[in-house]
């Protein structure tokens, strides 16, 4: 089901670049979806200021910032 929910989020939206955040442990689930991990840095800044509570530690909170590129889905 959760396969199913992420492929239907990036077929409604998948021309456009997607930002994610995903627990440590799903990295490779997301990984085989087409998400890279990226540093927080890279983050836009709106999406940066959602986990300000991490204080710079996203591992420290389970997380890791994914980006996915926007791609034309046919």
């Amino acid at each position: 089901m959760a396969r199913d929910a992420v492929e239907e989020l990036i077929k409604e939206c998948g021309s456009e670049p997607i930002y994610i955040h995903s627990t440590l442990d799903l990295i490779p689930f997301y990984t085989t979806l087409g998400f890279s991990p990226i540093p927080e840095d890279q983050l836009p800044k709106s999406i940066k200021e959602r986990f300000s509570f991490c204080l710079g530690n996203m591992k420290g909170c389970n997380v890791s910032p994914m980006f996915r590129e926007g791609s034309v889905m046919r």
